[in-house]
């Protein structure tokens, strides 16, 4: 099983995660992260993608919320995607060291 998490300001991540479903060859669940957002996100896929913008060259604050508040039960493959009019910044540096810290305290 596999899940796309997306966070959309302007639709562009949105879009973005339906057209990697799109041409995955095995189809995923896209969940809003807005939708989860309240509660802790158990995660039983074997992978995971998370598709957010780049909101001052870092990802959006419900984004970090967002990775504290998921519990894992086995290791799955997480990558992600960002959408950005120019620059990644710091994104990709901040969704490692805030997964790679929630792995090692879930499992």
């Amino acid at each position: 099983m596999n899940t796309i998490y997306y966070f959309s300001g302007t639709g562009n991540s949105l879009a973005v995660s339906k057209k990697l479903n799109d041409i995955l060859m095995e189809k995923s669940e896209i969940i809003s992260i807005p939708n989860v957002i309240q509660k802790k996100i158990k995660i039983h896929a074997d992978i995971v993608g998370i598709v957010f913008p780049v909101y001052f060259h870092d990802i959006p604050d419900i984004v970090r919320r967002f990775i504290k508040n998921m519990e894992f039960d086995s290791s799955p493959y997480i990558y992600a995607i960002a959408t950005m009019a120019g620059e990644l910044g710091h994104s990709f540096y901040t969704i490692n060291k805030l997964l790679n810290k929630k792995i090692k305290n879930c499992l």
